[in-house]
This record gives C-alpha cells, sequence and structure tokens, in this order.
C-alpha cells in the first residue's frame, strides 16, 4: 500500500516538473529579455564605435551644422579644421567636441579650411576669413584639427590668437607638433600612425606574411606618413620582412590595379593613404579602398579609419571622436583655471582600436580567434542563439514543460483510475467482510440486525417471522474433534441452509458461534411449517468427521412478528423459543407465543435486571490487556462492562440498554468505575499504562459527558493520559458534527482516540482518512477471514494501509499462537485476545501489569520497528 501511495505521487510529480519547467522557460525569457536589453544597449555602443572606426561616405552624404552652446561668462571656443565636413574624420572630431561643449555653457564655433579641396590657397584666403569673422567676436582659446590647421594657428598666434590657448589633435607631423609644444599657449596630441601595430596585426593573423607593400599618394600628408612609415620599419623586430612602397601619386589607376595584381602569397598590403592618382583624379577613402582590395589577391590592411565595409581585412584606427573629447575637456581645465597650458605637456598617444571585417577574414581563411580582445569585428553573421536564442530556448522549455504535463496528467489519470479501482476492490472486500460471517460465508449478526431494522419487508405492521437454529450438542462435537473439524462442519451447514434459504425465499445470517438466524418473509411460521421441517431433516443428515459420522441436530426457536413490537424484541422472543426447544429436550422446533411470553416474561425481566443493575451498582469492569507483538509488554488495556448476575451477558444487556436510552447512564457508569480503579493503581503505586473506555453514539445526546469525565480524573487524581476513548464510525453517521466537537474537546484533554470495530459495520476508508484517531482496532472477523487466505495478502495491506495513514494496528480476537506469529509477521503492533489473556478483573489486571511482559515461553522478542508511528 505504501509503494502504491508512493506510486500515486509519481504522477503528481511529473506535472510539477512539467510547471517547473513552464516557469523556468517564462524565468529564461524574462533572462533574455533583460540580456538582450544589456545586448542592445551594448550594441549601439558598439555601433558607435564602427561607425567612429569605419564611416565610410561620399562628399554629398554629409551636412553638418554649426553646432552653437549658451554663453557663460562670455567664453567662446573656436575649433579650427583642417578640412571640410565631408572629410572622413571630420564628423568625428565634432561629435567627440560637442560631447564635452553641450550643455556646458562655452559656446563652440567651427571654421573649416578645405585643405584636400584648396591645398594652394588655403592659407592666404582663410587668413582673410579669419580676419573678417574677429572684426565681430574674439575667443577663449582655440581647438586645431590636423596638420595645416596647427601650421595656420603657429603662423598667425600673434595676429589672431595671442595669449590664448591652442590645443591640437590629429597631428601626424611629429617634428612639427613637438616644435608646437614648445610655445607656452599650445599644446595637443600628436596623431599615432598606427604602422607598428598594424604591421603585427598583420603578422598575428598571418604568421606566414614576408612581405609588406605600403600604398602612400603625394599630398601633404601622405609625404608625413611616408617619412613616418620608413621609420617604423627601422624596427629590428621586422628584419625578416621585406617592405615596398607604392606612390599612388605618381601611378594611374591602372597602373596599381595591375601592381596590386601581381603581388603573391606572403604578402600583406598597408592601405595608408591613396586621396589622389597621377592624373591629379580625387579618391574618397571608400573609392580608394575598394579599388586596392579588388585588385589585390592578398589582404590589405589600413592603419586609419575607413576603408574596412570596403574590402579592407583589418587594422589598427585611431578613434578621432575620443581624441576630440580629450582636447575639450583639456581646454575646459585650461577656461576655469584648474590648468594652466604653460604647464601641460605634450600628448603622444591617441585613442584607438582593432578593426576586422569577418567577411573579408573569411575570404582569406583568417581565423577570428587570433584577433586581439576587444577587436570591433565588422558583418559577422548571427549565431544562432543571437537570432533565435530569445524565442528558442524559452519556447522549448515551455513545450517540453507541457508534454511533461501531459504525461504527468496522463500518468496522474491512469494511477488515479488503478488506485480507484484498487480502493474500490479493498472497499467491496471490507464491506463483504463487514457484512458477512468470516467462516460461513453467510451475513453476520450485524448485518442482519440492521437490516431487521431497515427492511421494508419488515415494518411494523407487515407480516414476517424470525428463527433461531442451534447446532445442538456443537460444543461437545467441538471437544472431540476440535474446532477446525467443528468450522468445516459449521461451513458445510451453513452453505447447506442458505441453498434452502434461496429456495424459500428468506434469508439466513450466523447469529453466534453455533447459531443460525432465519427470516422468513411474508407470513407467518407455525411448527409444523413445511420449511422449518426441511430445515430440521437438513441437520438430522449424517455428515462426516474424519472417520467417523455424526448427526448434529438442531433446535429452532420462533417468533412471528406482533404489531407494536420490534425486531429486537421478537429475537428475544426467538431466544425464549430456543430455550424452550432445548428444554424439550433439543432436536425440535418452538414457536414464540403470547402465553409463552407472559408465563416467562423474560424479556422484562431482563429489562428489569438490567435497569436495577445500573441503579444499584450491579456493574462491574474487566479489563483485558493489549499486548505489543514485539516486546510483549502491556501497552494497554480495554475496559469492559459486565453484570453481576452472570447470565445476562454484555450481548444482551447492551442492546436492551440502548434501546431503552439506558445507554448514557451506563456510559457514565463505566467511566466512574473506571477512573475510581486507576486512582487506586496509581496510589498504590502500580504503573497503568493508559485504560481504552467504549464510548457508543448513543452517547453524544450526552453533551455534558466531558465535563462528566473531567470531573473523575480530578477527582481520582488520573492523568488525562491514563484514559483512551474507544469510538466507531457510527458515531459520525449519527451526528457528524457533534461528533468532530467532541473529538476536538478529547484532543483538548490529552485523550487519545481509537477506532474500535474496523472492518464491521460501515469501515469506510474515507472516514480513516480524517476521523482524528491515533489507533485502529482491526476486528477479530476481518482477522479470521484474511489471516490465511491468499497468504493474508489483504489482511497484510489492510495493516499497511493504517500505517500509511500514520497510524498503530491492534488486531481483536487473537486466540492461538499462530494468528499472533502471523500478525507480527504483518507488521501488526499489537494484539488483543485469549492468546495472552481473557478480560481480567481488577486485582487479576494488577498482578498482570506488575507483571509487565505477557510473552509464553515460546514467543521470542523482536526488534520493534525504528519508528512507532504513534506514541502514547
Amino acid at each position: 500500500m505504501q509503494n502504491e501511495t508512493r506510486k500515486n505521487d509519481i504522477g503528481s510529480r511529473i506535472s510539477l516538473l512539467g510547471l517547473t519547467l513552464i516557469f523556468a522557460g517564462a524565468a529564461v525569457f524574462l533572462l533574455l529579455m533583460v540580456q538582450r536589453s544589456r545586448e542592445r544597449a551594448q550594441d549601439a555602443a558598439y555601433e558607435a564605435m564602427v561607425d567612429t572606426v569605419t564611416s565610410d561616405y561620399d562628399a554629398e552624404d554629409v551636412t553638418l551644422g554649426t553646432p552653437t552652446g549658451s554663453e557663460v561668462n562670455g567664453r567662446k571656443v573656436l575649433f579650427l579644421s583642417s578640412y571640410d565636413p565631408t572629410f572622413l574624420s571630420y564628423e568625428d572630431q565634432i561629435q567627440g567636441l560637442m560631447q564635452v561643449f553641450d550643455n556646458s555653457g562655452v559656446t563652440l564655433d567651427v571654421m573649416d579650411m578645405d585643405t584636400k579641396k584648396h591645398p594652394d590657397e588655403a592659407d592666404t584666403v582663410f587668413a582673410d576669413r579669419m580676419r573678417e569673422r574677429l572684426q565681430t567676436t574674439s575667443y577663449d582659446g582655440v581647438i586645431v584639427g590636423d596638420d595645416a590647421a596647427l601650421l595656420f594657428a603657429e603662423k598667425y598666434q600673434d595676429t589672431f590668437f595671442k595669449d590664448i590657448p591652442i590645443i591640437f589633435f590629429g597631428v601626424s607631423d611629429y617634428e612639427e607638433g613637438e616644435k608646437a609644444a614648445e610655445n607656452p599657449y599650445i599644446t595637443g596630441y600628436l596623431e599615432r600612425d598606427n604602422f607598428r601595430e598594424t604591421i603585427d596585426l598583420a603578422l598575428r593573423l598571418l604568421p606566414d606574411t614576408k612581405k609588406v607593400v605600403a600604398i602612400i599618394d603625394n599630398t601633404l600628408s601622405g609625404e608625413t606618413l611616408e617619412k613616418n612609415f620608413e621609420g617604423a620599419i627601422d624596427d629590428p623586430a621586422y628584419a625578416g620582412l621585406t617592405f615596398e612602397t607604392i606612390n599612388f601619386g605618381d601611378c594611374t589607376l591602372s597602373d596599381l590595379q595591375n601592381r596590386l595584381s601581381q603581388l603573391t602569397e606572403g604578402t600583406v598590403v598597408l592601405d595608408v593613404i591613396a586621396f589622389e592618382d597621377a592624373d591629379g583624379i580625387s579618391y574618397t577613402i571608400p573609392q580608394s579602398a575598394s579599388v586596392i582590395s579588388k585588385a589585390s589577391p592578398v589582404p590589405v590592411f589600413r592603419t586609419a579609419k575607413g576603408g574596412f565595409k570596403n574590402g579592407c581585412m583589418a587594422g589598427y584606427v585611431n578613434l578621432f571622436e575620443n581624441t576630440a573629447a580629450s582636447a575639450a575637456n583639456l581646454m575646459m581645465q585650461f577656461l576655469d583655471g584648474t590648468k594652466d597650458p604653460k604647464d601641460q605637456q605634450l600628448q603622444e598617444e591617441m585613442s584607438a582600436c582593432y578593426v576586422a571585417n569577418y567577411e573579408v577574414m573569411e575570404k582569406f581563411d583568417v581565423s577570428e580567434a587570433n584577433l586581439p580582445a576587444d577587436t570591433v569585428v565588422l558583418n559577422r553573421p548571427e549565431t544562432f542563439n543571437e537570432r533565435y536564442g530569445l524565442v528558442f530556448y524559452p519556447l522549448a522549455l515551455m513545450l517540453a514543460g507541457m508534454v511533461v504535463i501531459f504525461l504527468g496528467l496522463n500518468r496522474e489519470v491512469s494511477e488515479k483510475t488503478h488506485a480507484e479501482a484498487e480502493q474500490r476492490r479493498i472497499s467491496e472486500e471490507l464491506r463483504f467482510s463487514s457484512e458477512h460471517d468470516s467462516l460461513t460465508g453467510i451475513l453476520n449478526r450485524t448485518t442482519a440486525l440492521d437490516r431487521l431494522d431497515t427492511d421494508e419487508r419488515l415494518r411494523d405492521g407487515k407480516s414476517y417471522a424470525v428463527a433461531l437454529v442451534d447446532v445442538d450438542n456443537f460444543k461437545e462435537i467441538n471437544e472431540k474433534y476440535g474446532h477446525t473439524s467443528g468450522d468445516a462442519l459449521l461451513k458445510l451447514l451453513a452453505g447447506e441452509l442458505e441453498t434452502l434459504a434461496k429456495q424459500t425465499g428468506a434469508e439466513i445470517a450466523r447469529y453466534g458461534g453455533d447459531e443460525f438466524l432465519v427470516v422468513f418473509f411474508g407470513r407467518r411460521v407455525s411448527e409444523n411449517d413445511p420449511d422449518l421441517n426441511a430445515i430440521m431433516d437438513l441437520f438430522c443428515k449424517e455428515r462426516p468427521m474424519g472417520i467417523d459420522y455424526v448427526t448434529p441436530h438442531a433446535s429452532i426457536g420462533v417468533a412471528n412478528a406482533e404489531v407494536g413490537h420490534s425486531a429486537a424484541e421478537l429475537l428475544v422472543w426467538a431466544e425464549m423459543a430456543l430455550q424452550k426447544a432445548k428444554q424439550r429436550g433439543k432436536n425440535g422446533c418452538f414457536v414464540s407465543s403470547r402465553e409463552m411470553r407472559e408465563d416467562e416474561g423474560r424479556y422484562e425481566q431482563l429489562k428489569a435486571a438490567i435497569l436495577h443493575a445500573i441503579e444499584n451498582d450491579g456493574m462491574y469492569m474487566v479489563y483485558q490487556p493489549q499486548v505489543n507483538t514485539h516486546t510483549g509488554q502491556i501497552e494497554g488495556l480495554e475496559a469492559l462492562v459486565r453484570m453481576q448476575d452472570a447470565d445476562i451477558g454484555p450481548g444482551t444487556f447492551i442492546p436492551i440498554a440502548e434501546e431503552n436510552g439506558w445507554i448514557r447512564s451506563i456510559g457514565r457508569l463505566t467511566t466512574r468505575l473506571v477512573c475510581e480503579q486507576i486512582g487506586k493503581w496509581l496510589k498504590g503505586g502500580i504503573t497503568v499504562p493508559p485504560i481504552s473506555i467504549n464510548y457508543s453514539a448513543e452517547q453524544l445526546q450526552d453533551t455534558g459527558y466531558v465535563e462528566y469525565l473531567k470531573g473523575q480524573l480530578a477527582k481520582n487524581n488520573v492523568p488525562p493520559d491514563r484514559i483512551k476513548i474507544e469510538i466507531t464510525e457510527s458515531l459520525f453517521m449519527e451526528n457528524s458534527q457533534r461528533a468532530e466537537d467532541l473529538f476536538h474537546q478529547f484532543e483538548d484533554m490529552g485523550i487519545t482516540l481509537l477506532m474500535d470495530d474496523f472492518g464491521t459495520g460501515y469501515s469506510s476508508l474515507n472516514y480513516l482518512s480524517y476521523i482524528p484517531v491515533s489507533v485502529v482496532k482491526i476486528d477479530k472477523t476481518l482477522v479470521d477471514t484474511y489471516m490465511w487466505d491468499n497468504d493474508g495478502i489483504f489482511l497484510k495491506d489492510v495493516i499497511r494501509l493504517v500505517h500509511d495513514l500514520g497510524k498503530v494496528a491492534i488486531c481483536e480476537g487473537v486466540e492461538t499462537k499462530g494468528q499472533f506469529d502471523r500478525l507480527r509477521e504483518f507488521g501488526c503492533d499489537s494484539i488483543q485476545g485469549y492468546y495472552f489473556s481473557r478480560p481480567l478483573s481488577a486485582d487479576a489486571a494488577s498482578r498482570t501489569m506488575e507483571k509487565g511482559n505477557l510473552f509464553h515461553a515460546d514467543d521470542a522478542p523482536t526488534e520493534e520497528p525504528p519508528i512507532r508511528l504513534v506514541q502514547e
């Protein structure tokens, strides 16, 4: 049963796993969204970096207004550019300056020399423009970009820029820059040529490189860069390389293409500067880079911005925007007085980065893994994760979760169906066992009595009869041939009697040990009734008993229904008639009559005797031990009420007391007697285990019982944990809410509840799951029925079910060592029955408790389970 419970959890766990996967998918989606948001921010920065180093545009693509700022204290700065807005680095320079001057309170003016288009007349023409400008405005500082602007500022410093700071950047003529920086008002940033870094990058990506071909032109910048290149290749680190220079200014376009096409493997090209060919044709950087890359069969590298989208593979380039921003920050410090231009040293470093074109690298089979860290890589294709990861992985998790949930639900439904079928099977077996006698398979006494009360055919005013059939001399048969043979005879007689009852429309039940109850519907029965004669004939047959034959015979007592009298009364009359039949010599039948009842008055006498006993201390208690199956120790005793009149047993006076409303009085009487006896034992120094008191459904009407119990406990100095209350499921059938309230009151007092007679009556598995009992007492009928049937699997399952529900199992009616050993094997916690002890008087119970262990000599103790499910 425990394994079934675990199996039943699997479907739920699978479904839970599916839900977890779905939630995980949603969580991954949210995390990826956050990550993608961050990546987009990084991509924006990356794209800005890419724009900074790859702005490949033509003149007609550029429009740029002159930025202005709000004046603060009359501060105004002039940016003097060597070129016009179409030059590749122009926009970056402006952006870098505006990063600092925007919203700073400083006004920035821009003037362009446009020396690329007008190299010869730029100086004089621009001087006139500057003179005109300065007639209406003045500047607190000047920033100049590139060589031509620096030369102009030096030449006209005293004329236009006297005693104001001048900061330059983008100057590639190192000698001129160093010379200018000797002036106390001039400082700035030299533009690195990046030859060494780019050559080193080429060797890193293409270790087999043997030759480097540099392309320059005859422009002013070209002459300066050629001089710098020649200085760079003198480095001893390049001793193994061959260098060659191609001057684009001395070649036509076709000449350049032809020379490049003849380059062989092991050579790389440096596209340094190529603005104008020998024919005087001008080229933008994207145009010249595209021409060179297409013509060259070997990789082309760049040392400056641009061309990487036009076929150049890689290079190390300056970030003019960053350098311009540094110059602007330095000018702000000069203007606010935190730094003095006279103390500022020349800066020889500029911001730069590595750039590579993924597609070109793939073309030349160059691995991206060899690139330096933080390289800006262009045209890299999106990975699967980048393109689909945001949707794929969460969706895959969610789909997997849905599949798992489907499988889990499917399994859960299957397990639930199986569990329900198993529960129905066990319930049916419990119901059958509760309604039928374990030995004979016919209806048991409890069920028969219930039907007498509920069957519509037995209502007051209906005609019917009940007969009690007692096997004559059955005690002697048992003693002579043994209980096993006696049981076999009873089973045989019950089967034949059931067959006969079906033929006559009657119903039979086992009423007691060797007694059967027969109910005849719709008619009265006389002593000469054919059906009664048939029953007598059935019992008069010889039956095999080992090597012998016996003729059991039977005595029958009959009572016919009379208006105004209950079924309980009819049974008393039938018992009286049965006694008459036995008194007449057995093997006969006697029908109850009014005269007989008047003569005997047995029923009224019983009532009077019972009432007298209740009111005059005619009751006493006996105690039957409950013994631990592993240790033999007494774990508790059940208190059982008896009458001083030994002829009237509990099977007689309890039903009559219930019928006449006396059960509440008996309940209080037994409670008082038990509490008084426990008090005496405790006072005498006896260690008393918990004593259980039976609580009837009829006592629910006694709303003051709990207070009465508290009073008795206090009066006799009995701790509440020395008392247990035995209940039956019928309490819930009577009034479940009142019963539930009562149970809470018992729990508040610290009193343990036991479920009595499990396996009889209703025996619903549903009740066990929520009735707040700690101990379940499995009825003798269930033990007898399933002890040996099918290797005891069903009884073992019931005990395991009790344990799975967290409760202790006690089996009742254990009479033999074989039963004891079997139940211990099944895991039963305790037993109660004649095997260890009959119900004992108070004195005998005292001696038994002092003895402590009730194991017989051949009852070896066993190791107790590591955890008892319920601790007393």
